[in-house]
């Protein structure tokens, strides 16, 4: 489950800093243990086709998720830039 916290604080009259924190830990069920690299891959859209050795799947998925996240980031951040100035109008 991730968990975000995010500080915007303003530095100037024109300029503010916005830090964002994400900590994502791997799912669990309380049954069935941590989920699988394969069932992760399948719900964050991650072909792991002829990565055949669990611990290279598992860096695998785990650095396409960051990597998805990242890419997220981006236009966000321009959306919440573009609100927060708007606002100041």
């Amino acid at each position: 489950m991730p968990r975000h916290r995010i500080e915007v604080r303003q530095v100037s009259p024109t300029h503010i800093l916005m830090r964002l924190v994400s900590h994502v830990s791997r799912s669990f069920r309380a049954h069935d243990g941590f989920v699988s690299s394969d069932e992760l891959a399948a719900l964050g859209g991650i072909d792991v086709t002829g990565i055949e050795d669990d611990d290279q799947k598992d860096e695998y998925v785990r650095r396409e998720l960051i990597r998805l996240g990242n890419a997220y980031f981006v236009p966000w951040r321009q959306r919440f830039t573009s609100l927060m100035q708007a606002s100041s109008q």
